[in-house]
């Protein structure tokens, strides 16, 4: 044990120290000395290598969460273009008529939308659906994204005969093309087209309302208390009014006493007029006619006014267009099927399995086929009020259009209607037509071309 005495402090005793306090620890070898740089070298090294890693990919999700940021925002912009858009239609009373529409024709850029601009493109195809293209650019410009929404036209707008009351066929009458509405119920003996009713259809389905669902065997459907209620279309009378009016005493003179717009009741007898003007019958009129008469335009009822029919009154002819889902009215059977492909479908047809057996609503259209039609009445828009639609006589009178009433159509006479797409989506209401969304898809997104 070590002890210490202070050399000039002769009384003081000596004492020992800890040992602890002098305790030598051994030096390091060089070999584990260099371990020790080695490993600290290694950790050195490491993280110069993992830093700028880290850094790296830090960077990189930055980048990539703006991008989707980005993205997100212009998939939102282009949304609210597609919603603009159907805002705009709905506000419309024909917009097929109304196609190209200034400032929905991919001809305006709208900033009213945080985080970008987007632009607007309102048109339709051949079977007359409505097509809302909408393309949204975030706010750098640097990611575009585009939707496109397809909608059909109203389905009470959208038939070769619509009525309020009953409609009651007898067996001689043809509609081809377009399906029949009725708010009331249907009588038909024919094996086409499609019947739609708020009440019951004669021959398909229950026998009453309260045996109604499912209303439907997926190609009639009788609604009673299903939805949706076949609603009546809300004409706007006083646009019609208003045109035949302007109009005033130039038309032929075998047409009505040459006046478009009418008070009274009055007769067509060969009567020839192609103008597309609007006949316009007001304070409730009965209308006949009689032999050779051809009209392209459109026919008004007002009120409780009607219509009388004669198997002999037409004398138009010429090559119709057949409407491109006109095979989903004669689903009802191979052989109407059939018949229907060898009459009105030029070339070769599609077979019943690869157009009805996929189903009614498929998107299948077929484009270019034509008709020749003779005995042509009236090309264009027919509505009857209240006081109905009667028919009778021989003959093969044709509507080559739509027939609508406020009141019943009936008859057994040898009439035909054909449905013209292209006129029911002309006809003019006073509201917003509620349209069906037939398809949602985002497409290839490229910004108008013609825009900033």
């Amino acid at each position: 044990m070590l002890s210490w005495r202070r050399s000039n402090d002769p009384d003081l005793h000596s004492f020992p120290l800890p040992s602890v306090a002098f305790r030598c620890f051994p030096l390091l070898s060089s070999e584990s000395g260099q371990g020790v740089i080695a490993g600290a070298v290694a950790v050195f090294v490491a993280l110069a290598i993992l830093v700028p890693t880290i850094a790296f990919f830090v960077q990189k999700e930055s980048k990539e969460t703006e991008k989707e940021r980005k993205m997100t925002a212009a998939f939102q912009l282009a949304e609210a273009a597609t919603e603009r858009g159907y805002w705009e239609i709905s506000q419309l009373s024909s917009p097929t008529a109304a196609i190209p529409i200034p400032g929905y024709n991919f001809d305006q850029e709208y900033t009213d939308v945080t985080n970008g601009s987007y632009a607007v493109a309102v048109g339709s195809d051949s079977a007359m659906d409505i097509i809302i293209t909408g393309v949204g650019r975030d706010t750098m410009k640097k990611e575009v994204r585009e939707i496109q929404v397809t909608y059909a036209l109203p389905a009470a707008t959208n038939s070769s005969m619509f009525s309020a009351g009953a409609n009651t066929f007898q067996g001689s009458e043809d509609v081809e093309w377009g399906p029949i509405y009725s708010q009331t119920g249907i009588t038909s003996g024919a094996d086409h087209p499609r019947l739609y009713t708020n009440g019951v259809i004669s021959g398909y389905g229950p026998s009453n309302c309260s045996q109604a669902p499912p209303c439907t065997d997926n190609l009639h459907y009788w609604s009673c208390s299903c939805a949706p209620y076949i609603a009546v279309p809300a004409i706007d009378f006083n646009y019609y009014k208003q045109l035949a009016q302007t109009e005033g005493n130039t038309a032929p003179p075998n047409c009505c006493g040459g006046s478009y717009y009418n008070t009274a009741s009055c007769e067509f007898q060969g009567c020839t007029d192609t103008s597309g003007s609007v006949y316009y019958f007001d304070n409730n009129s009965s209308v006949s006619f009689k032999p050779s008469n051809f009209i392209v335009g459109t026919i008004i009822v007002s009120g409780s006014g009607s219509l009388s029919l004669q198997g002999h009154d037409g004398s138009g002819g010429y090559a119709a267009a057949i409407p491109p889902y006109a095979w989903r009215e004669y689903c009802t059977n191979t052989t109407v099927y059939s018949n229907f492909a060898a009459t009105f479908v030029s070339g070769s047809p599609p077979s019943y399995a690869s157009s009805c057996g996929m189903g009614i609503n498929t998107d299948i259209q077929d484009t270019g086929g034509t008709a020749n039609l003779s005995d042509v009445l009236v090309h264009g828009f027919v509505y009857v009020g209240s006081g109905g639609m009667t028919m009778g006589g021989s003959g093969n009178t044709v509507i080559h259009g739509a027939l609508y009433s406020s009141g019943s159509i009936s008859g057994g006479a040898h009439l035909y209607i054909y449905y013209d797409n292209e006129v029911t989506a002309g006809i003019h209401t006073t509201s917003s037509p509620g349209y069906t969304r037939l398809s949602w898809k985002e497409i290839v997104a490229n910004w108008p071309s013609g825009l900033p």
